[in-house]
């Protein structure tokens, strides 16, 4: 059909979202941020997603009442309950979103840390998604098996500042032959320099 409502945002590729990247370590960030307990960036994306869809659904009459009844669901316990429903009809555990620890967990860790002080002033996004599937967490090849459990922990993004030896982000793994070219990549990441970079909006642009 060809009269569908359809919104679109445009939002910031600076940096990852969230605090995590890979299968299943985004499922138990995808949780913390469901309890209400999830990182600033990611949380306020899925809301403002959220109330694009509700006011779409006709819930709501306008952003500012849509945002309030999505942040409600969450604060309500709602939100969290329906996407353990939405786990249970595809087969999965439900129980995970209670004990985000019955999810799988790499066997290895490795920080990467920071080589001067002070302030993360770039973080590629690419560079580290491509760390990901050099981890085995995406194909390479169509073929190629993907490893759900394997990701990377940012414990530094753009504005934080560090010091000398600081950790910037922990790699999860499996398989060390695919670390030393993972840890490169995720290195190669980030900059650091000695001003502040300029805070950049997380969401650029609607469309709709």
């Amino acid at each position: 059909r060809r009269d569908k409502r359809v919104v679109a945002l445009i939002t910031g590729m600076d940096q990852p979202l969230g605090r995590l990247v890979g299968n299943a370590v985004e499922g138990a960030e995808s949780i913390a941020t469901l309890r209400g307990e999830g990182p600033d960036d990611l949380t306020a994306l899925s809301v403002e997603l959220a109330a694009e869809m509700i006011i779409l659904a006709g819930f709501a009459p306008d952003l500012a009442g849509a945002r309030g009844l999505a942040r409600e669901q969450i604060a309500s316990g709602r939100a969290l309950e329906l996407f353990a429903r939405c786990i249970e009809f595809q087969g999965g555990d439900p129980r995970v979103v209670d004990d985000p620890g019955r999810l799988p967990a790499a066997a290895g860790r490795r920080v990467v840390t920071a080589p001067r002080a002070g302030l993360v002033t770039a973080l590629d996004a690419e560079k580290v998604g491509t760390a990901v599937v050099l981890l085995g967490g995406g194909r390479l090849r169509k073929e190629d098996a993907v490893d759900p459990v394997v990701g990377i922990r940012l414990r530094a993004k753009i504005g934080d500042r560090v010091a000398a030896g600081d950790p910037l982000a922990e790699i999860l793994y499996n398989d060390g032959a695919r670390l030393g070219a993972a840890a490169e990549r995720v290195a190669s990441a980030y900059e650091i320099g000695d001003a502040a970079p300029e805070p950049a909006p997380l969401l650029r642009e609607r469309i709709g």
